[in-house]
């Protein structure tokens, strides 16, 4: 239906088949689609790297903590905030330092959520097992470097492309604090749709759609068949 609406130039009632105008997809090109899609990558690829780095690192900094279900109890206080009220309290700070309308001031906006949710995902794959292989190679002289290296990333290579393909979602289909915090400046897909929409430019709004989807599509298929094999 999208992929019709994008190419639609008329679509009339008792018609079953729109009058198609395949120039229409130029129009979505030059009407910024292409561009919005380069700055969703451009802000889903950092939230998604860096979340799954420091999220990794911060469940493994619990490990053995006295207090390691206080701390993920508080970790999921961001991601079960709704992100435009998250937004809305971090919006002081964000003019404060110049951030706002800024496409570094989105990317840290959402990783105050991206890296506590990665943070209780990893939090899963730490278990006794795993203190008991660090004890086992700590004895036979590893640092923790070479713990971290040799052990622990090989065994999590899997739960870290789930939470990977998690988090770069998330970022990719995150309109609310986007358009909060990019106050209309960083258009993001989600962004041009809601405007395209809110502009009836539905021919506009049905192609950015299809480019929102396509690159998820593609990117499942690849994990499904590629990594998880």
């Amino acid at each position: 239906m999208l992929a019709a609406l994008s190419v639609a130039a008329t679509w009339e009632y008792p018609r079953l088949l729109p009058d198609v105008q395949l120039n229409l997809w130029s129009r979505v090109v030059v009407g910024g689609a292409g561009w919005s899609f380069l700055t969703s990558l451009q802000v889903a690829l950092p939230v998604a790297v860096i979340s799954l780095v420091l999220g990794f690192l911060s469940s493994y900094r619990l490990l053995g903590s006295r207090y390691r279900h206080v701390w993920l109890w508080m970790a999921l206080i961001p991601f079960c905030t709704a992100p435009v009220i998250l937004s809305l309290e971090m919006q002081y700070y964000f003019i404060r330092f110049g951030l706002t309308a800024q496409r570094i001031g989105v990317v840290i906006g959402q990783l105050l959520i991206g890296i506590p949710y990665a943070t209780v995902l990893f939090s899963l794959f730490w278990n006794a097992d795993r203190l008991k292989q660090e004890e086992a190679a700590r004895t036979l002289g590893c640092s923790r470097l070479q713990i971290m290296q040799h052990i622990h990333i090989p065994a999590a290579g899997g739960i870290m492309k789930l939470v990977f393909a998690q988090l770069f979602l998330f970022s990719w289909f995150e309109y609310g604090m986007t358009q909060m915090l990019g106050v209309g400046q960083v258009q993001t897909l989600p962004v041009l749709i809601f405007r395209s929409t809110q502009e009836a430019n539905l021919a506009l709004a049905a192609g950015a759609c299809v480019v929102l989807i396509l690159l998820p599509v593609i990117f499942i298929i690849f994990t499904r068949k590629i990594v998880f094999r």
